[in-house]
């Protein structure tokens, strides 16, 4: 059997999200959801991209904030070595584990990039791809 084809009432949206240089970590609320909804993919760009390390690095994460104050979190891209690597220099980099990524209507989701140690992320800009259910 092949893929199921998705509902009719299922609407897709996309939205980006572009930064500059950070030098700290930062937490933006990039969605505030119509109704129930799916992230089913994510593309990060960095301009000159960023080498991974032991001790300096930047993780960066969606999490959904459920009404009545729940998370769900879905780590996307860490450059902490042996984690998720270096991300190259202008390279569409497509983010793992997006896909269970489910929150409800009136959720909001957040994007975060956490800083480890004196790590600098250049500028880049994340894609977010989903749809309402």
């Amino acid at each position: 059997m092949g893929t199921p084809l998705p509902s009719l009432n299922q609407e897709p949206f996309e939205f980006s999200f572009s930064h500059d240089s950070l030098t700290s970590s930062e937490v933006r609320v990039v969605l505030s959801a119509r109704r129930k909804f799916v992230i089913d993919r994510a593309i990060y760009v960095n301009d000159a991209g960023l080498a991974e390390d032991a001790a300096n690095f930047f993780a960066i994460s969606l999490a959904i904030k459920e009404p009545g104050g729940a998370f769900v979190q879905s780590h996307l891209f860490s450059t902490e070595t042996g984690e998720g690597g270096t991300i190259a220099a202008a390279t569409p980099t497509t983010v793992p584990k997006v896909g269970v990524a489910t929150g409800s209507a009136l959720s909001q989701v957040r994007l975060s990039y956490t800083e480890s140690g004196t790590a600098t992320l250049p500028t880049g800009r994340l894609q977010v791809e989903g749809r309402y259910l």
